[in-house]
């Protein structure tokens, strides 16, 4: 087997295994524990917004639209 093939088999391992990701520029890139970090602050403040539209909805719905039936 060619090095090169190798080495790319190593990369594409290290990206499934969630040790390294891939950059804009198609580049890989290690993750740090700060990158992990990151990535959950900016889901839970997406979450928490879902969340916030979601209660903004049924709040315009009112209790009565909810619990209608046909």
């Amino acid at each position: 087997m060619k090095e090169s093939v190798r080495v790319q088999a190593w990369k594409e391992a290290c990206v499934l295994a969630g040790i390294t990701t891939i950059d804009e520029k198609g580049q890989t890139k290690r993750v740090t524990l700060a990158d992990m970090y990151d990535d959950i602050a900016r889901e839970d403040a997406e979450r928490a917004a879902m969340i916030a539209k979601l209660e903004s909805l049924q709040a315009k719905l009112g209790p009565g639209d909810a619990s209608t039936t046909h």
